[in-house]
């Protein structure tokens, strides 16, 4: 299958770049690696401490596959053959691909499967068989109605998909990790910026994979009509979703780490996306809520214009007490409480005289209200606790008392007599 003259070539050519490959590394490595560790050190960014350790990890490697593409492009020259180096080639990079996918998905049945089918491609064009291998596979066909869909084609389709998806994927996740690294921009406007940036990348995939799969993308006006009935019908609550999540991230009324409370739900928002918008509870649940009740529901926004909070002290005294005393004695307590906001001042008001104690009303305010509401309130009524104990004020318990003005007499039972 091969000619002597080509094996030979090709041969020398892969060992001259393997040893090259040897001599260049032992050459550069040192410093090589030595300023990838400096500039990994240096920098912040965690894509490009990613790129770099990659660079690091297969330094030889790449140097490898740069001499042999050149090798290839001798022996062509040469002998109008490069499948041998390009096989060699095509199976160190199936080696990288392959520990990135074990990497990533830990799933040995996955990374089994794909190199099955790298390793057919690769031995396919090693032997020169792919040229055939695929005028045999466009020649086979699946029909679907009056359509036509050849095997090499569907097989093509789902490859470059497959491809397309993780690249846009990868490419999507760096632009997250680089616009969350931001500091310049604010928390809505990088939830844009990275919306807009997953828009971005998969549209251009999409038109990249449209054409190199040869699809004239006006094939898809028919399509499109048909997705907008489907719109006007059996998808109106997700096109309700979309839209109100692009409403909500344009207009800002609700940011991430906002506390939120809609339709019973209180907690902290973790996450805006374009259908839903998720809310952790203050017992650690993840609530999906649609974004749809956000624009249909009212929304109680606790951190909207301000962090501050007001919190609320129901006190209840015995009548036998000082009241004058009892009130000085709470306004003092909230003043030791070093949370509590100087502006509004605390302030406390007589609310009732009720069945059994007289009740106050402390109202102070928190600065932050992201620490939370009830520690600020606990050790706020501790110190009142402490205080009316010292001065033995009374804190009541619910109590009546029954006056009997006058006892039954009861009325002897007359005995009767046995016959």
């Amino acid at each position: 299958m091969f000619n002597t003259e080509s094996l030979y070539i090709q041969g020398s050519l892969i060992l001259v770049s393997f040893i090259f490959s040897f001599v260049i590394n032992k050459i550069s490595q040192r410093m090589f690696l030595y300023k990838l560790d400096k500039i990994s050190s240096t920098t912040k960014n965690e894509t490009y401490k990613s790129v770099l350790s990659f660079l690091k990890d297969s330094y030889k490697t790449i140097m490898t596959l740069i001499l042999l593409v050149a090798s290839a492009g001798v022996a062509k020259e040469i002998v109008d053959n490069a499948n041998i180096i390009l096989s060699v080639a095509g199976v160190m990079i199936s080696w990288i691909v392959l520990q990135k996918i074990y990497k990533k998905t830990k799933s040995r049945e996955t990374t089994a499967v794909i190199g099955f089918f790298l390793a057919l491609f690769v031995g396919l064009n090693l032997f020169g068989l792919l040229p055939a291998m695929t005028i045999y596979l466009d020649q086979l066909s699946i029909s679907f109605g009056k359509y036509n869909l050849s095997v090499y084609a569907l097989i093509k389709g789902v490859a470059l998909t497959v491809a397309f998806l993780f690249l846009a994927r990868t490419a999507s996740r760096a632009f997250h990790r680089y616009i969350s690294n931001s500091k310049k921009l604010n928390t809505r406007t990088r939830t844009i910026a990275a919306k807009m940036s997953d828009f971005v990348v998969y549209f251009i995939a999409f038109l990249m994979l449209m054409n190199l799969m040869g699809i004239d993308l006006t094939t898809f006006a028919v399509l499109g009509g048909a997705i907008g009935v489907g719109v006007g019908f059996g998808l109106q609550k997700i096109a309700a979703n979309f839209i109100s999540g692009i409403i909500l991230l344009f207009e800002g009324d609700i940011e991430e780490n906002d506390l939120v409370e809609i339709g019973g739900i209180t907690g902290w928002v973790r996450k805006q996306g374009i259908r839903h918008t998720v809310i952790e509870t203050f017992d650690g649940r993840e609530v999906m809520v649609p974004n749809e009740d956000f624009m249909t529901n009212t929304v109680t926004n606790w951190t909207y214009s301000n962090t501050k909070a007001r919190v609320d002290i129901e006190v209840g005294v015995s009548y036998g007490c000082d009241i004058e005393l009892a009130k000085k004695l709470i306004l003092e307590a909230v003043s030791e409480y070093k949370g509590a906001s100087k502006e509004p001042a605390p302030s406390c008001y007589l609310r009732e005289f009720a069945d059994s104690s007289v009740n106050f009303l402390l109202i102070f305010w928190v600065d932050n209200v992201r620490d939370g509401r009830y520690g600020p309130k606990d050790e706020v009524m501790f110190t009142i606790w402490e205080k009316f104990k010292k001065n033995k004020i009374e804190i009541p318990f619910p109590q009546q008392d029954i006056h009997i003005k006058q006892m039954p007499v009861e009325t002897p039972k007359k005995e009767t007599k046995k016959k």
